[in-house]
């Protein structure tokens, strides 16, 4: 019997009774990934700069990390073509938890953290090549992707606030051997409710002309910028803010409070940000993104505990009014298109602007430049979202 063959009956027999319908697969992937991102998401720079001891190293890491996503978007998208949706998802926890591991083996054998580098750019496609055409097909019909958006980002939330606090415990406890580990198991096994869906999407359309044609498409210049500007503000956000948290603070526990705190306020809108938005599209976005661009330019004079709090709570409340309705229309304008060469071409822009961004920021730090600027660099490139914006609506 062949593996195809093996596999078809393997699944009509044990998953077509049980068998999830809808996204609910896509959401047990999702709320279990999240549990083991949640729990070392913004420790993973603070330890980086620790192994390095030095923060512009940190981002050479990251560059080499993106520069993985750029140059691997368009083959791995071939190969998910080829095995489908619910087996690449299943590959892309397996590579975070091979991510994790090299990491840590990495403070024995310091050349370890290049691979491990390069290895996570392969997990974060196969998993977000995954969740985004997953979620893009599972609706024939547009302007209807609010409430899902906002139901995926609900799972994110209410995790991401009480697991930040519990990896900060565990990291002042045990350290970061076994938070790592612990979130390695929980990403490892979070592809494996795909298997158990009623969707299993293979040979999906998929050309390298067509794709690199779409970039240079100029009615579609603005988006690109859009999503350019949102993986440098991406960059400043989850590096730049954790790494200034530490030397701050110096205390895993209290740095998982802040980030659990703002996150308690945001996830208590999102349920109703949702409708909102798929009955009245972006009325708050372009404010919203100045809000949190304010947010950002004076971050960097903040010291204080209860300051950086009220930072973060106000700018994670505020991030829902700019990045679900942008990623609505990022699904409306994907099933106008061919689904997978779109979000091939998003994770080429966002991850450019990642590249970009991590060698401006190594360089910067390396010349001594201050903390504000770095936020202020974040500033700029969050109000040029505002520019592409408006080429996003539907």
């Amino acid at each position: 019997m062949s593996f195809y063959n093996w596999e078809h009956h393997w699944r009509r027999r044990f998953t077509h009774q049980s068998a999830f319908s809808g996204l609910t697969g896509l959401y047990w992937t999702n709320a279990i990934r999240d549990i083991g991102l949640a729990l070392v998401n913004i420790f993973i720079p603070i330890y980086l700069y620790r192994q390095f001891g030095n923060i512009s190293l940190v981002f050479i890491f990251l560059a080499v990390y993106h520069l993985s996503v750029v140059l691997s978007a368009y083959p791995v998208a071939r190969i998910i073509r080829k095995i489908g949706l619910d087996y690449s998802g299943v590959l892309g926890g397996l590579l975070k938890l091979v991510f994790f591991v090299s990491l840590l083996a990495s403070k024995t054998n310091p050349w370890l953290i290049w691979p491990a580098a390069w290895v996570w750019g392969l997990g974060v496609l196969f998993t977000w090549l995954v969740h985004h055409y997953y979620l893009a097909a599972s609706s024939g019909r547009i302007h209807l992707f609010g409430q899902k958006v906002a139901t995926i980002n609900l799972i994110d939330r209410w995790l991401l606030t009480l697991v930040p606090i519990a990896g900060g415990i565990m990291l002042d406890w045990g350290g970061f051997q076994l938070t790592f580990m612990v979130a390695a198991v929980f990403l490892g096994i979070s592809g494996l409710p795909l298997l158990f869906d009623k969707f299993n999407k293979k040979n999906m359309q998929v050309d390298l002309r067509d794709t690199l044609k779409g970039v240079v498409d100029p009615t579609a210049k603005k988006v690109w910028l859009a999503l350019f500007a949102a993986g440098v503000t991406t960059e400043v956000v989850s590096t730049v803010w954790p790494i200034y948290l530490f030397l701050l603070i110096k205390n895993y526990t209290v740095i998982g409070m802040i980030q659990a705190g703002g996150l308690l306020f945001a996830s208590m809108a999102l349920v109703w940000l949702g409708r909102k938005v798929d009955q009245h599209g972006w009325r708050w976005q372009r404010p919203a993104i100045f809000v949190n661009a304010a947010n950002l330019l004076f971050r960097g004079l903040v010291v204080s505990g209860m300051g950086l709090f009220l930072m973060e709570s106000l700018y994670q409340l505020v991030s829902l009014f700019v990045w679900v309705p942008f990623d609505v229309h990022v699904y409306e304008l994907a099933v106008r298109d061919r689904r997978l060469e779109f979000f091939v071409r998003r994770e080429w822009m966002l991850h450019l602007g990642g590249l970009i961004s991590s060698l401006v920021l190594a360089v910067g730090f390396a010349l001594g430049a201050p903390w504000q600027w770095m936020f202020v660099f974040g500033a700029v490139s969050l109000s040029m979202v505002a520019v592409g914006e408006k080429n996003m609506k539907a």
